[in-house]
């Protein structure tokens, strides 16, 4: 084998396994002042994405959330109104340019107060 099909097969391999990995970005707290805490994600991406939805404890244990195959500009949430829940985890795959999300707070059943962007 010659050194450039060598080097061909590494790049394919290395260009599907970066391919492969996950990407988890995450909220800062937000306090709920007694009301819930929303998780909400929206797909960027031009192709349909999955997403993993965590909604954390402030322990940093995940209280509950779902996974969820999210179509292009497709927006989905978790949300909770446990005293010890405080941040959210988004995972998917690939670029974290693929979503917009952000944690809020509010009112049970009413809107967001109070809202911080996921990094």
């Amino acid at each position: 084998m010659n050194a450039r099909r060598i080097l061909a097969l590494v790049a394919a391999q290395l260009l599907i396994a970066g391919a492969a990995q996950a990407t988890t970005v995450s909220t800062g707290a937000l306090l709920r002042n007694g009301g819930q805490l929303a998780c909400l994600v929206t797909n960027a991406s031009p192709s349909p994405l999955t997403v993993d939805i965590r909604v954390m404890y402030e322990h940093g244990a995940r209280a509950g959330g779902y996974s969820i195959t999210l179509a292009p500009s497709e927006t989905r949430y978790s949300s909770s109104t446990s005293a010890t829940i405080d941040h959210c985890e988004f995972t998917f795959p690939g670029n974290p340019k693929r979503v917009r999300a952000l944690v809020c707070s509010g009112p049970v059943g009413g809107p967001c107060t109070a809202t911080a962007p996921a990094q």
